[in-house]
């Protein structure tokens, strides 16, 4: 059952208004489609755009800036500097993929 984001008060799934406040509900039951999420994961993920597309920003911000990290690392051309953020990184989307095919 979902709740009012200003009041708290719980709401039917087919309320277009809080009972209590009055205010519209509607931004409150946009949902992101799993299906775009895990596309741009896929496609774009080492640069966080799905963590953008979910409403996550410091996540995807996070994202960003380990990309980032990864690529100062390989230009290094040391195989140890290179591997290390890569594989974190991997394993970041990874986690990613299963927590939103699970939800």
């Amino acid at each position: 059952m979902p709740y009012c984001k200003y009041c708290g008060c719980e709401l039917d799934n087919s309320a277009k208004f809080c009972q209590e406040c009055g205010k519209p509900t509607k931004e409150e039951y946009k949902t992101k489609s799993k299906v775009i999420a895990v596309i741009l994961l896929l496609l774009l993920g080492f640069l966080g755009v799905h963590k953008f597309y979910l409403g996550k920003s410091k996540e995807g911000i996070i994202f960003l800036i380990g990309w980032i990290i990864a690529v100062l690392f390989a230009s290094l051309n040391f195989p140890p500097f290179t591997l290390f953020p890569m594989a974190m990184l991997g394993i970041a989307l990874l986690v990613d993929l299963i927590s939103i095919l699970k939800e």
